[in-house]
């Protein structure tokens, strides 16, 4: 006797029938059913099924548009660049940044005086607008400064390695976990940890040939050039 099932598979999936009798009854189920699945398919004979074409597995084929993969990339860095704008730019660009703080904080007191009936809660947007345009104005003159003297170019450097090691130590060996030391007692802990200067002098390293990486330096000041923080077309 002939099983049943290996005649209804054969049927199914489209090979041939075999001689008759009871085996050929299976093997014709078998097709029956392979053409109602094709039907089901393929309805009113075009192709695909109810819900349309069957895709089949998902197959990568084609790599990514490079140009919205850089937008991508360019969207991500900035909005990185933006939550630690204080940190990263009070390091890159120090006497920047202390422009902008000093001149928000001088708009703060001004309009305090003399507007005293303004409510406490509106003055900060106009500290941090008047604040950011100083900073614009201080970051586009630290710029072309630093592309016409050399002095001036080799000393912000320093001074960014010493910002850069610094606030890393700090941000790494303060008990109280801040980025700042804000009591003595903070600063003595950081200073007499035994890994304080392998941090600095680590640190140092590694932002000296990061900072002097013409690729980096190309990026970013491209991205800076966008938002206007760098004149076009200077060297250095």
């Amino acid at each position: 006797m002939s099983d049943p099932n290996e005649n209804f598979n054969r049927g199914a999936s489209g090979q041939a029938p075999p001689s008759g009798g009871s085996a050929l009854d299976d093997w014709a189920a078998g097709a029956a059913t392979r053409q109602w699945n094709q039907r089901e398919r393929t309805p009113l004979g075009g192709v695909g099924g109810p819900l349309g074409p069957d895709p089949g597995p998902f197959v990568y084929t084609a790599p990514p548009d490079p140009r919205i993969l850089s937008a991508g990339l360019l969207m991500v860095s900035a909005f990185i660049v933006l939550i630690f704008s204080v940190p990263i730019f009070g390091s890159l660009y120090p006497l920047s940044t202390i422009a902008g703080f000093a001149t928000a904080y001088g708009t703060d007191a001004v309009v305090r005086h003399a507007w005293p009936a303004l409510d406490p809660s509106d003055r900060p947007p106009i500290d941090m607008l008047v604040g950011a345009v100083a900073f614009w104005i201080a970051s586009r003159t630290d710029h072309r400064v630093a592309a016409r003297l050399r002095v001036y170019r080799y000393g912000r450097h320093a001074l960014r390695l010493v910002l850069i090691s610094s606030a890393t130590a700090t941000a790494c060996l303060n008990p109280s976990s801040a980025l700042v030391a804000r009591t003595p007692w903070e600063m003595h802990a950081i200073v007499t940890n035994p890994m304080f200067l392998p941090i600095l002098i680590g640190t140092g390293i590694a932002a000296h040939f990061g900072l002097r990486s013409s690729k980096l330096r190309g990026k970013w000041d491209r991205g800076l050039q966008i938002f206007g923080l760098r004149p076009r077309g200077l060297k250095a």
